[in-house]
């Protein structure tokens, strides 16, 4: 092990994945034969489905590396990660699933990005009392930590995306004292970002009208 004075800069995740998704998928299949116990393949077939507009398929893709963690254990580093895209894209396409959630915490505590997909579930149940305690539980978690549990983790999401989500569940509880503190530490990691401040603005507003 040695050090570098060196930085290196990947955009192979940025832009148009078309063409990418279209290389990727033989490659990935053809290894599964190699590998058919790597969930970590099914987790990367599927989160090419779903950038390519498949969700059926990716929802198949990521369900069969479940349906292996289920039946054989957790037998790889990253086998949370079919449990987290699978979440992730209940989230987002409003179809929440608190038991697959519950499931993936039991199997994966405090893992980071488990813990990010729980909140955003639980966002949509509208279950804030969730949503603030899987946030600060994640917010807990050290660098070191973060780098042993998760690949390649967005460095947004302690700063910025979990502040801003548990300010928005303290919103809709009526806390808007502590939306107006959450918001701000999204807003400082991310000063350009407006909708930050609209929403911090507004938490303080509703917080001075609530004092007088």
């Amino acid at each position: 092990v040695g050090h570098l004075d060196l930085l290196l800069e990947h955009d192979g995740y940025e832009g148009d994945q078309t063409a990418k998704g279209a290389r990727d998928l033989p490659l990935l299949y053809e290894q599964l034969r190699n590998e058919p116990g790597r969930t970590y393949l099914w987790s990367q077939i599927g989160r090419v489905k779903e950038n390519e507009g498949d969700l059926a398929g990716a929802r198949h893709a990521y369900r069969t590396g479940i349906d292996t963690v289920r039946a054989h254990g957790s037998r790889d580093h990253a086998d949370y990660l079919v449990y987290f895209d699978m979440i992730f894209s209940n989230a987002i396409n409003r179809v929440p699933d608190g038991e697959l959630v519950a499931e993936a915490l039991r199997r994966f505590p405090r893992n980071a990005l488990v813990l990010w997909g729980a909140a955003l579930d639980a966002f949509e149940r509208k279950s804030y009392d969730e949503v603030e305690e899987d946030v600060t539980l994640l917010l807990s978690i050290s660098e070191e930590e973060m780098a042993d549990h998760s690949l390649g983790i967005n460095g947004s999401i302690q700063p910025e995306w979990a502040p801003h989500l548990r300010g928005l569940a303290r919103f809709e509880q009526g806390d808007y004292e502590g939306a107006a503190a959450d918001l701000r530490v999204a807003e400082a990691s991310n000063p350009d970002h407006i909708g930050y401040r609209v929403k911090r603005q507004l938490a303080e507003a509703r917080l001075s009208a609530a004092r007088h």
